[in-house]
């Protein structure tokens, strides 16, 4: 009765393989050459390297800056003060905000729309429409196009960017760890000017003169902050190893390999069950 019906098992189908090895390795390996090949034949992506050291402040009341800035970006204004500036800075560097600020100062809108495959005619779209579209290519822009890392041990920080084109990765790179500059000596500047208002408010309104004496060496703190932010170029970050060339990049690579393998061992094994499965039909049938 059961003459007609083809059985398999896992034990077949192993014992197919090792029967049929050069065929179903031809296969995977097969499945793995031609990942490699859409992968080399995809836009090259280059990356951009920039070696950061966080730049010291005056003191401890220099070194702790507040994260009024972010909590401003983020819209969050319960955030902890006490956090060096340089800390603060990485953190601006990976907000949607912020990286639309860059965006637009650097007019590379059709830049980040090409690189997602989209052409967007900003001209025809309304204000609502262009901050949606902005929106998305600040989203794009933090997750494909930036990474930040910090080295506790060295107490560096590896800025990276991606670009299609060399040039525009360098370019890029250089540009968003200035703005960050110029951001956070902005921020600083002023925050270091609030407190010389209120120390000075503080001071006319105090009787006590050792309180005085202390309230005269918190100004002065202020004062020589602002000054050596108004001297200096670099204010949080101090670049130790700029972006001199791009490198090319292939970050999709390993994992178009992997789906290579599994897809070229999925269609071996397909492949081997169709052949035991018709070598059983010609046995019961011919």
């Amino acid at each position: 009765m059961n003459e007609g019906i083809i059985t398999l098992n896992i034990f077949n189908i192993l014992e197919a393989v090792k029967k049929n090895i050069i065929v179903f390795l031809g296969i995977v390996f097969s499945f793995i050459l031609l990942a490699y090949l859409v992968s080399i034949t995809l836009p090259s992506k280059y990356e951009a390297n920039i070696t950061l050291m966080p730049v010291s402040q005056l003191g401890e009341e220099g070194k702790a800056s507040g994260l009024g800035a972010v909590s401003s970006l983020l819209g969050n204004s319960s955030i902890s003060t006490e956090i060096p500036a340089w800390m603060e800075a990485t953190t601006i560097m990976n907000t949607r905000e912020f990286a639309k600020k860059f965006i637009l100062s650097q007019k590379i809108m059709n830049d980040i729309s090409a690189q997602r495959g989209e052409e967007i005619e900003w001209d025809n779209l309304t204000e609502e429409q262009k901050y949606t579209e902005l929106n998305k290519l600040a989203r794009y822009w933090i997750a494909n196009n930036i990474l930040v890392e910090i080295d506790e041990n060295s107490s560096t920080i590896s800025f990276s960017v991606f670009a299609n084109e060399p040039s525009k990765a360098v370019i890029w790179a250089t540009n968003y760890v200035n703005s960050i500059n110029e951001y956070m000596k902005e921020y600083l500047s002023q925050e270091a000017e609030r407190k010389i208002q209120f120390y000075r408010e503080r001071y006319a309104e105090e009787s006590i003169s050792d309180i005085k004496v202390s309230i005269v060496n918190l100004m002065t703190n202020a004062i020589q902050q602002k000054a050596l932010l108004s001297a200096q170029k670099e204010s949080v970050f101090r670049v130790i190893d700029p972006a001199g060339i791009a490198t090319t990049r292939f970050p999709i690579m390993p994992l178009n390999l992997a789906i290579g393998a599994f897809m070229g061992l999925l269609f071996g094994f397909i492949s081997i069950i169709v052949m035991v499965s018709y070598a059983q039909y010609k046995k019961l049938h011919f």
